[in-house]
């Protein structure tokens, strides 16, 4: 089970929900219940993630690709699709899909993550084209190396600083910086902003230096 949605109101009430992203029905009754408990769901936030094994791809098992697919990438679609009409009754919304920069280039033993981060970015793109003129917006954030329960189990101390340094800012990110692009991207001040991915990478992307 994954935390699901928490849904905040004017009021600052709150409900916590556990899900199974991986799964239908789940994913169904966590929308349902939060409209039920609130009026309305404006604000969708697809989050949860799994890294998956480390291996090369002939060593990789079935069964931990599934794992990854149907988390990083089936939990995107299950819960987009049980919000997406309820958005297009109320007149709109907001998508937001946690995607990673490994879903912009590859990642080395991690195939499974990188194939299902490369395909929230065109899930996203392609649900904005069709969800646009519903006044539904659709977005893919990638972030970089983020200080992580996650990050810390899959890299070793030497890799970890080894990412770090090839950051243009030369450190990982904070969780609450990927969260500050999140909030923009959910409020009007971008209202114009869909069908694209936005890095919060550091400038991990941005080329290679050659140092000082």
């Amino acid at each position: 089970m994954t935390p699901g949605l928490i849904r905040v109101n004017d009021s600052g009430d709150t409900l916590g929900i556990g899900v199974n992203v991986a799964d239908q029905q789940s994913c169904q009754a966590m929308i349902d219940r939060t409209i039920e408990a609130f009026g309305r769901l404006d604000v969708l936030v697809n989050n949860a993630g799994v890294g998956g094994v480390r291996a090369p791809t002939a060593d990789q098992r079935p069964d931990d690709w599934r794992q990854v697919i149907d988390v990083n990438l089936n939990g995107v679609f299950y819960c987009s699709r049980a919000a997406i009409p309820h958005m297009q009754q109320v007149g709109g919304g907001v998508i937001i899909n946690i995607s990673s920069v490994d879903g912009l280039v590859g990642m080395a033993g991690l195939q499974a993550y990188s194939s299902a981060k490369h395909a929230v970015i065109g899930f996203s793109k392609s649900s904005a084209l069709e969800y646009g003129r519903d006044n539904i917006r659709v977005v893919a954030v990638a972030p970089g190396f983020i200080a992580t329960d996650m990050t810390r189990e899959h890299f070793t101390d030497h890799e970890a600083a080894t990412v770090a340094a090839m950051t243009a800012l030369g450190r990982p990110a904070r969780p609450q910086e990927v969260g500050n692009m999140v909030l923009w991207l959910a409020s009007e001040e971008a209202s114009y902003v869909t069908g694209c991915c936005l890095q919060v990478d550091g400038g991990v992307l941005a080329g290679f230096g050659l140092g000082e």
